[in-house]
């Protein structure tokens, strides 16, 4: 339950962090399609079905990538455009 409820909590920092943009309404629809999942999880064992947890696993990825770029963002500490698609493109400066 803790894991569900941190990988709605991520995907709802994300979709505020960037909430005037298309980032934002695409991390938006990501908190609506996990909570859905997670209902439907509870009225019915829908992960133990390889496509509902093939999805699962996908969003998880998705949430893991765009708290990761939601990080970056505000590690750069500067005024960034947040009505804009961030860049998901990793550059070597990045990381030394």
């Amino acid at each position: 339950v803790l894991f569900l409820a941190a990988t709605v909590w991520f995907s709802l920092r994300t979709a505020w962090y960037f909430r005037h943009g298309l980032f934002g309404v695409f991390a938006g629809a990501q908190v609506f399609a996990l909570t859905i999942c997670y209902a439907h999880g509870k009225v019915e064992r829908i992960l133990t079905q390889t496509k509902n947890l093939s999805f699962w696993l996908l969003m998880c990825g998705l949430v893991a990538a765009m708290e990761a770029i939601r990080r970056r963002e505000v590690n750069k500490g500067s005024a960034c455009d947040k009505t804009s698609i961030p860049s998901c493109r990793f550059a070597v400066d990045d990381y030394g």
